[in-house]
């Protein structure tokens, strides 16, 4: 019995592809971006950060008047948590910055000219 399951695993690894030509339709090579597609990407990114800030001011403006102190973060106007938006707000700042580094940093891996 033992020996018949391993003649069958012998004979379905013989004939299945190797994991190399799983499927003529997956590409031999890796896909890479290309110099321009990846120059587009990092200036979007970086035009996301004012418009990140913009969003931080314009949540603080709301933060003062929506409000009846200071320490109040449910606006009365609309009910939205505001520190809540402000800490989002933040935290895509952030996770775009990072984004734009390690976009950087990989570049020639990422992209098909090497930069």
């Amino acid at each position: 019995m033992l020996v018949s399951k391993f003649k069958v695993l012998a004979l379905f690894s013989a004939t299945s592809p190797s994991l190399e030509t799983l499927h003529e339709s997956f590409p031999n090579s890796t896909y890479k971006l290309k110099k321009q597609y990846f120059y587009f990407l990092i200036i979007i990114l970086i035009i996301l950060i004012p418009v990140f800030y913009f969003g931080i001011i314009n949540t603080m403006v709301s933060l003062k008047y929506e409000t009846d102190c200071p320490t109040e973060c449910i606006s009365k106007i609309t009910g939205d948590n505001l520190c809540d938006s402000i800490s989002n707000l933040k935290t895509l700042i952030y996770s775009d910055i990072t984004l734009i580094i390690l976009l950087i940093i990989f570049r020639k891996k990422i992209t098909k000219n090497g930069i």
